[in-house]
């Protein structure tokens, strides 16, 4: 048992596997073998989580905010109204180690609300300069009320939900600020597709030769062409076979697919677009719109902008959103 109890620690996968091979043998429960699946399963997702935190630095825009991205957010940050300094408190969806980095930065503490701890503790190794953190584990939707913050931060974390959770988030983030609280978000937005195929795309990227890496070139006018019509779902497994099949037919060249293949290996996940209309119309009721900021770095980043978000304040003679 104690060489058992052992193997979970450094072999996590094969524990798993051996436990739920020993439940079906002996003909435990439906519930218990449907237990040690989900253990094996999350186990699995937890390592592969880490295993892409650990990557980060491979990532480039639109899958983390640009250079010029993060330099909007600081002067966002900066330009907002306030008697002596910086908003105090800060809060922040997931673990993105450029806002950690910026809170840092202007000496700020700041509270990490995410699932996976492993994923928050290994991208504080790309967090400079390091300052004290807060860390929530849990889903983003299970938390309930936390110590007002000034300023929320969430990129592309929006997206990380399907369509029918992103006002339930919004609603949150509301409740989590202070009453003259702001939300900075960078959106993911969908519009029609400027072209007709993936080739095109390729093409458009060579004949102009630019300076981008040909993920930043082109992943945002291929995410338009291939996004699921109804729900506007961008299923990266599915893109990373769409990717691998334009090279198996010699459409894009070894050094295109390279510049995919480095970053897909590390994403399984689902992107959930929006549109400009539905994301301003969920937010109109519980903020004001201050500004729409680009980083103005990237193709299609147009496509990614970031918006400054002011919470509304209610008087109670006022209709509440929630109410």
């Amino acid at each position: 048992m104690y060489r058992l109890r052992r193997l979970r620690g450094v072999f996590p996968k094969i524990y798993w596997t051996i436990q739920l091979h020993y439940a079906q043998e002996l003909g435990l429960g439906k519930e218990i073998i449907k237990w040690l699946k989900f253990e094996k399963d999350s186990m699995a997702q937890d390592a592969w989580n880490i295993e892409r935190a650990k990557n980060w630095h491979l990532f480039l825009p639109p899958a983390r905010p640009s250079p010029g991205e993060v330099i909007q957010y600081e002067q966002a940050v900066l330009s907002f109204p306030s008697n002596d300094s910086l908003p105090l408190r800060w809060g922040l969806l997931g673990a993105t180690p450029e806002i950690r980095s910026l809170a840092a930065k202007y000496h700020r503490e700041i509270l990490c609300i995410d699932k996976d701890k492993g994923v928050f503790e290994t991208l504080r190794s790309l967090v400079n300069p390091r300052y004290p953190e807060k860390f929530i584990c849990s889903d983003w939707l299970a938390v309930e009320d936390i110590t007002p913050v000034d300023i929320f931060f969430a990129d592309g974390s929006l997206n990380m939900l399907p369509p029918e959770k992103h006002e339930v988030l919004l609603r949150k983030i509301y409740n989590w600020l202070t009453p003259r609280g702001w939300l900075l978000i960078r959106v993911h937005l969908a519009r029609p597709s400027r072209f007709t195929s993936p080739q095109e795309v390729f093409e458009w990227h060579r004949k102009n030769k630019t300076r981008e890496p040909v993920f930043t070139a082109t992943r945002t006018d291929l995410d338009m062409l291939w996004l699921e019509p109804e729900t506007l779902k961008l299923n990266f497994v599915e893109f990373h076979k769409k990717i691998k099949m334009l090279y198996d037919e010699k459409l894009i060249t070894q050094e295109e697919f390279e510049g995919y293949n480095k970053l897909l290996q590390f994403n399984r996940i689902d992107l959930f677009y929006t549109t400009r209309e539905r994301f301003e119309d969920l937010v109109s009721g519980l903020f004001h719109i201050e500004s729409i900021r680009s980083g103005e770095d990237y193709t299609g980043c147009q496509y990614h902008p970031l918006y400054i978000l002011r919470k509304k304040i209610y008087e109670k003679k006022d209709r509440h959103p929630f109410s």
